[in-house]
């Protein structure tokens, strides 16, 4: 809406508001907007109204009719679910997940015709896949996308061209959508809604479909918007600049899968890759130290003269090795590695997220980084150690559940994901250090503690 016709619009926006009253209670995150359009026809500028964010995406929006009566009463039978790539059907409770419009492939035929009973907490839903609502063929005709998409566009694109062939190509077979069929949506019937139990409902149906059928299609989930604050974005340049010249040197092709796999999905997932990279470089210059400590007892001038010494210090060191590799080595290796300013510099834009302890789904506690009143001087002095004790507990929590015989797991849901996106940010930073000067002989200066700062 712009400032030139806001009183213009505000009618219209208010009749639409009213019409459209229970779709909007329903979808907190959806919103109703003014645009001018050029009509493709007369040439002429027109002001139509738009949904923002159904289902709370913000990669599409629905472009309404002109007269919203028409759409109206679809609008407020249904709820679309931001979990899900569906339709809740509120008069008949049928939730409609949405499939495809594009032809099957001959393996996929027989889904067509599936069917099945699914008994699951006491009550037993039929499911089956069945032709699409024309519900969900109105809606995607009205849908528009507008950003990248993470969700697919809630698969409407497949259906949006069954809609034009329907109405440009009555009955013709056009080459340009020669791979659209007819629409296919996977029901799920007499379903009363609730958010956590249908979530349930569908994550064991996931399972099961894929245990009797390994090429069956799945129900998609998404990430619910939360309350949560989102975090700043992380630093784009690190050296100020991006430079003119860049002097590449081979890295380990492993460690380049991981730092790869480090880049997608979810926060827990991204971070768990980059320890990995952490841990894998970690040893590695354990594994060079070791070396060189038995090379040294074995060169000693008398090895041969007392070799039952000799194996019992090897035995030490191999022993020592195993006992305190991820404790302390990994500690002491962040410490001799990473220059606490290029932490600080990515803390810094989300300092208020760090110095807040955070109870995680799954018993978990996420203990703050920053001390009170720690700044960048004090951190400097004991932030790398307290910053590897932290993701030491963050990876314990996510890989085996348990920390210092204390049951405490981070739980895989969308509040942990959340709160773990900050640490998966950070990290991936301190890995990608490591990455860039691996094999590098750095030798840094440990920073030493102050006693008074460190109680503070």
């Amino acid at each position: 809406m712009t400032k030139d016709n806001k009183k213009s619009s505000s009618a219209a926006i208010i009749t639409a508001q009213k019409k459209l009253a229970p779709f909007l209670q329903r979808h907190r995150h959806s919103t109703l907007e003014e645009i001018e359009v050029v009509d493709d026809k007369k040439k002429n500028k027109e002001k139509r109204i738009i949904i923002q964010s159904p289902w709370g995406d913000k990669s599409l929006m629905f472009f309404l009719p002109k007269k919203i009566d028409s759409i109206a009463n679809i609008l407020n039978s249904v709820y679309l679910p931001e979990q899900f790539t569906a339709i809740y059907h509120k008069d008949s409770e049928d939730l409609e997940i949405i499939y495809t419009a594009y032809k099957r492939s001959d393996e996929l035929k027989e889904i067509e015709q599936r069917e099945f009973h699914f008994s699951f907490n006491s009550k037993d839903y039929l499911c089956e896949f069945s032709r699409s609502s024309d519900r969900l063929l109105k809606l995607a005709e009205m849908h528009r996308p507008v950003a990248e998409s993470q969700t697919e566009y809630r698969n409407l694109r497949s259906f949006l061209m069954y809609t034009i062939i329907k109405q440009e190509s009555e009955g013709a077979d056009s080459s340009l959508f020669s791979s659209i069929g007819e629409p296919i949506s996977f029901w799920i019937r007499n379903v009363e809604w609730n958010e956590d139990k249908v979530l349930q409902l569908v994550l064991h149906l996931n399972l099961y479909m894929h245990y009797f059928d390994t090429e069956s299609p799945l129900i998609l989930l998404h990430s619910p918007k939360t309350d949560i604050e989102e975090c700043n974005p992380p630093v784009r340049f690190r050296v100020g600049n991006f430079p003119k010249k860049i002097s590449a040197r081979n890295i380990d092709t492993h460690l380049l899968h991981y730092w790869d796999a480090s880049l997608e999905g979810d926060s827990s997932r991204r971070f768990s890759y980059s320890y990995r990279i952490i841990e894998y470089i970690a040893f590695s210059h354990l594994e060079a130290e070791t070396r060189s400590n038995i090379r040294k007892t074995l060169a000693a001038p008398n090895a041969l003269d007392n070799l039952e010494e000799a194996i019992d210090d090897i035995v030490n060191i191999l022993g020592t090795v195993k006992q305190n590799f991820e404790r302390n080595k990994i500690e002491s290796f962040l410490v001799e590695r990473i220059d606490s300013s290029i932490l600080w510099k990515e803390i810094s834009k989300n300092e208020d997220v760090f110095k807040r302890e955070v109870k995680l789904d799954g018993n978990f506690t996420l203990r703050a980084l920053l001390k009170p009143g720690w700044n960048e001087q004090i951190f400097e002095g004991n932030g790398i150690p307290h910053f590897a004790s932290i993701i030491r507990e963050i990876r314990n929590g996510l890989s085996h559940g348990k920390e210092q015989n204390r049951l405490s797991v981070i739980t895989p849901t969308q509040v942990n994901f959340q709160h773990l996106e900050p640490w998966a940010m950070l990290i991936k930073v301190v890995a990608q250090e490591l990455l860039i000067y691996k094999g590098v002989n750095i030798v840094r200066e440990k920073p030493k503690k102050k006693e008074k700062e460190l109680e503070a």
